[in-house]
C-alpha cells in the first residue's frame, strides 16, 4: 500500500520563477515517491536516516533539539551530539550521543510525530525498528508512547524518574502519556544491533506518537550511543528502511525548522558575509528606517514559528551594512505567519542608498 505524503510545500511568490521550478521539482519527487517503491511516507519518523542537521549544536542539554526533528533527553547534564557519515554498510548517516559528564548518567533521543502525520494510525498496530550501537556492553531501552490530549500540545520531556525500573506512566514515564510498548536489547561493546521490531497498538483517541531510545543504565563519561535507520510504520512487521530523496527529507524537516544559513553551517552570530544571508538594498541613506522585502519560507511551517536574527559580521543580532562594514540597528520583525515575515532595520550613519544590508535568520516551529 502507498501512503500519501501530507501537503507540506507552499510556493508563495509566483513571480519567483526559479524558486517555483525548484519546489515544483520537490513536489514531483513527493508524488513519484508515493507512486513508486519508496512509498513516500511509510516511515512516520522524519529524518530517521539522520541526514539533516541544520542546527549542528556542539552540545545538547536535556530536552533540546539536535539533528532535525530529534531531541535529547538526559538524566543530569549535557551530552555531545554529532552526525556520523557511513556508520555501517547500508547507512548513509547516523547520530552519536557522547556522555560528556564526569558522573555516569542515562541519555536518549526522542521524536514527537505531528498529529497530522499519525492520527490515521488510530486503532491499528504500528512498528518501531532501527539500528543501535553502544561503545560498552549494556542494555538499551526503546518505547512508543501516545499522547491523547490536545493535538500537538505535547510534553516533550517524557521521563518522570530515570532510576525507576517500572516502565509505565507515573513511574519511569510521566503521567499523562500512554505507554504503548517498551523494548530492550543487550548490546556487545561497539557492535551494531537491530532494535527488535516493537509492536505498538495505537489507541482510538491518539493524537501524537513519540518514539524514544535510551540507555537503560547510567553510562560512564565518553560512552557513546549510536543510532541509524530509525523507522516507525503502520503494520506489525518491520520493513526495509524507507530512504526518501534528500530534497524530500529536507522539505519535511523544514516544516518545523528552517534557516538562511548554508545547510552545513550551524546558526551563529558572525559567521561571515557571503554565507547565504538575506540581503536587500538600502532605499534611504543614513540612520533611517529601511524595510526589506518580506522573507518567504521555502516550506510553510507547522505553525507561526519563533524567529531569530543573526548578524553575519558581528556578535549581535542586528543587520549589517556590508558595503560600509557597519552594523545597522533596531531590527524589527513583523507580520509573522506560517509562510514568512517582514523586517525593517535602521541603517548606519555610513549607510548609502543601494548599499547591501544583510542578516541571517532561523524559524523554529518544532513540537
Amino acid at each position: 500500500m502507498a501512503y500519501l505524503v501530507p501537503s507540506l510545500i507552499s510556493v508563495d511568490n509566483p513571480a519567483n520563477t526559479d524558486e517555483d521550478d525548484a519546489w515544483n521539482t520537490v513536489i514531483a519527487l513527493l508524488n513519484g515517491a508515493n507512486a513508486g517503491g519508496l512509498q513516500g511516507f511509510k516511515n512516520r519518523l522524519i529524518n530517521g536516516s539522520f541526514r539533516i542537521n541544520q542546527r549542528a549544536p556542539a552540545t545538547n542539554a536535556d530536552d533540546t533539539y539536535c539533528l532535525d526533528r530529534w531531541y535529547v533527553l538526559t538524566q543530569t547534564g549535557t551530552v555531545a551530539v554529532t552526525q556520523q557519515t557511513d556508520p555501517e554498510t547500508g547507512a548513509i548517516t547516523g547520530v552519536r550521543l557522547t556522555q560528556s559528564q564526569a558522573s555516569a548518567q542515562r541519555m536518549g533521543l526522542a521524536q514527537i510525530i505531528e498529529s497530522a502525520n499519525c492520527r490515521d494510525l488510530r486503532s491499528v498496530v504500528a512498528t518501531l525498528a532501527g539500528r543501535v550501537r553502544l561503545s560498552t556492553a549494556d542494555d538499551v531501552r526503546y518505547a512508543v508512547l501516545e499522547h491523547t490530549g490536545t493535538a500537538d500540545s505535547v510534553t516533550s520531556d517524557v521521563v518522570n524518574s530515570w532510576t525507576n525500573t517500572t516502565y509505565t506512566a507515573g513511574q519511569f514515564f510521566i503521567a499523562g502519556v500512554n505507554v504503548l510498548a517498551v523494548g530492550e536489547v543487550t548490546t556487545a561493546a561497539a557492535t551494531w544491533r537491530d532494535l527488535t521490531a516493537l509492536n505498538a497498538s495505537v489507541g482510538a483517541s491518539s493524537n501524537n506518537l513519540i518514539a524514544f531510545v535510551w540507555t537503560e543504565n547510567a553510562v560512564a563519561q565518553n560512552v557513546t550511543l549510536d543510532l541509524n535507520r530509525m523507522q516507525l510504520e503502520p503494520g506489525s512487521t518491520a520493513s526495509i528502511f524507507e530512504l526518501r530523496p534528500m530534497a524530500v527529507e529536507l522539505a519535511l524537516c523544514e516544516r518545523y525548522y528552517e534557516k538562511s544559513f548554508a545547510l552545513a553551517t550551524a546558526p551563529a552570530q558572525n559567521v561571515g558575509t557571503v554565507t547565504g544571508e538575506w540581503r536587500f538594498p538600502a532605499l534611504a541613506a543614513g540612520a533611517v528606517t529601511n524595510r526589506a522585502p518580506d522573507v518567504r519560507y521555502r516550506v510553510r511551517k507547522r505553525t507561526s514559528p519563533t524567529r531569530t536574527t543573526y548578524n553575519p559580521a558581528a556578535a549581535n543580532a542586528e543587520a549589517r551594512d556590508i558595503q560600509a562594514a557597519a552594523d545597522c540597528s533596531s531590527v524589527s520583525l513583523g507580520n509573522g505567519s506560517e509562510s514568512g515575515f517582514s523586517i525593517s532595520v535602521t541603517g548606519n550613519a555610513s549607510t548609502a542608498i543601494s548599499n547591501w544590508l544583510g542578516f541571517h535568520w532561523t524559524a523554529d516551529a518544532e513540537l
